[in-house]
């Protein structure tokens, strides 16, 4: 508090820094002493175990990190059913009423359809794949050559 009253008085020019400066070297000193202080009860507070049901962080509630410490009390009773009504009609129109459009169908692609040369690749794995377990690969096979057709064009 010294030293904004020192601040103000000499913005105000109420005071000149012959005044000022001693009386801001005190304050500084003490604080440095201050910070010294406290500095080494911290260094012998750390190597003790802090005991949960003691501290502060016992007392909180996840209800207070939410609402950011303030009282959740003066939200409307109605609140909660205004929230649940609007995210309801959001996921109905969102994923019933909508319908498709270009998009949807992009996204509804398999990633090969976009990189030939990743069913080149997604092919081949299989073929082994099946070769290795005893399955029939003419199908794969018969892609394989349909895609590598393709890629040759």
């Amino acid at each position: 508090m010294q030293f904004l009253r020192l601040l103000y008085l000499a913005k105000n020019k109420c005071v000149t820094h012959q005044v000022v400066l001693p009386a801001l070297r005190q304050i500084h000193s003490s604080s440095i002493r201050i910070s010294q202080r406290t500095t080494t009860e911290q260094e012998d507070d750390s190597d003790k175990p802090i005991q949960y049901t003691t501290s502060k962080a016992a007392e909180w509630r996840a209800r207070q990190t939410f609402s950011g410490g303030a009282d959740t009390t003066d939200s409307p009773w109605y609140e909660r059913f205004v929230v649940v009504g609007s995210v309801a009609v959001f996921l109905i129109y969102f994923c019933i009423l909508r319908e498709e459009n270009d998009i949807d169908e992009e996204i509804d692609k398999p990633l090969w359809a976009r990189f030939p040369v990743l069913e080149e690749k997604h092919l081949q794995k299989t073929i082994k794949e099946r070769k290795d377990v005893g399955l029939d690969t003419s199908e794969q096979e018969r892609r394989l050559r349909e895609v590598r057709k393709m890629l040759a064009q």
